[in-house]
């Protein structure tokens, strides 16, 4: 599904963010998403499922969601607002 790539991306982005801008063995424990008003229209509920999946393996494994609107028609349909790194994977 399309909500697949896009999550997709959205965590290999945050999975080379950390590990390049906090080496080590931080991972991500909070992310906040802006969902667009793009022609899928993305669930927040089934953006979340998707990536605790997705996420398996990466910094952003056990990461909490939230999920915001973004009003902006034009923009895409994930964007990463935001998020926090703990160290230790706690």
């Amino acid at each position: 599904m399309h909500e697949t790539a896009l999550i997709s991306s959205v965590i290999s982005t945050l999975d080379k963010q950390v590990k390049k801008r906090f080496p080590g063995t931080s991972k991500v424990g909070k992310v906040r998403l802006k969902l667009g008003r793009g022609p899928h229209n993305l669930e927040p509920e089934r953006v979340r499922e998707v990536f605790a999946l997705l996420a398996r393996g990466t910094a952003a494994e056990g990461a909490e969601v939230e999920i915001a609107p973004n009003p902006n028609e034009h923009d895409h349909e994930i964007i990463i607002e935001s998020f926090e790194v703990v160290s230790g994977g706690e």
